[in-house]
Order: structure tokens, then sequence, then C-alpha cells
């Protein structure tokens, strides 16, 4: 499995968790990416499933270009609303590309709780910081400004 992203922290994460093979992006210019992505894929010529959740347009664009022919391309990210994200429609049809998109997944946790209770899913230092409720404030600016965030918790 294959993991870019913009921010180194996340990508030595990735990796102390198993993850193969990572990428570091360049956020100004992510298109400088996909020639590295390639490489790194099962048979350098895309990959079956590319999921884009980032929430940045930037990455996104480049979904489509690293999907194998017959690929599929998951949009989980969360953008702003007025985001648009420019596609080629004749590859999507010549290629046979499948675009996904995912909103929530009410249906997914009994299987996420089974997977994170077996240990098939490795999740250690994903949480790396905790707040109270009385530190809300803290905790936002910490997720807008940290680069060392991945996930913030509130307790009561």
């Amino acid at each position: 499995m294959t993991v870019a992203d913009v921010v180194a922290f996340k990508l030595a994460t990735a990796a102390r968790l198993g993850i193969d093979h990572t990428v570091l992006l360049n956020p100004n210019d992510t298109t400088s990416g996909v020639a590295a992505l390639r490489a790194g894929s099962p048979s350098r010529d895309g990959y079956d499933i590319v999921v884009e959740a980032t929430g940045r347009t930037t990455v996104g664009q480049n979904c489509v270009p690293l999907a194998r022919n017959g690929g599929t391309v998951l949009i989980y990210g969360v953008t702003h609303a007025e985001d648009i994200l420019p596609i080629h429609p004749f590859d999507v049809f010549r290629r046979e590309i499948t675009i996904l998109g995912s909103f929530a997944e009410a249906t997914s946790f009994g299987a996420t709780i089974a997977a994170l209770r077996t240990r098939r899913i490795r999740t250690e230092g994903l949480i790396t910081h905790r707040f109270t409720i009385d530190d809300y404030d803290k905790a936002l600016h910490t997720l807008a400004t940290d680069p060392t965030a991945h996930k913030v918790i509130i307790t009561p």
C-alpha cells in the first residue's frame, strides 16, 4: 500500500504503522508527485483504488491519473462547499474509471470496532493530543496550527 501526503509527520506515522511506500508531496505542486506514486503502484500502471482523504483539490486532481484503467477513485476528504475538483471526463470514459463519494460511515462501525478489537488495524500514535471540554478552543487551535496533530480527543 502507498500513502502520499503533504505533511512528512503523517507519512512517518503511516510508515511506522506498516505502510509499505510513502511519498511526500509538495503542497504547492502536487502533480510533481504523480510519477513517484505511479512508480510505487504494483504494476507501475496505477492503482486499483485511489482514495482522496485530504480534502485538498490540488491532491484530488491527481487521483484519476493515478488510477489504473478500470480502477476506482474514492473522494473521501472534506472540502469547502465552493471547491471544484477538475477532472477530464474523457479520461474517465476512455479508461473506465469509477468515481465514488462517501459522506457517512454509519454502516461500517461494527466492522471497524471488530477490526480494532482484534488489532487487525494498528492505530498507535494516531491520537496525538487530548483536551478537556474546557479547552475546546485550544483543541481547535491545535488542529488548525500544529503540524504534529493527527487526531485530537476532547474529554469531559
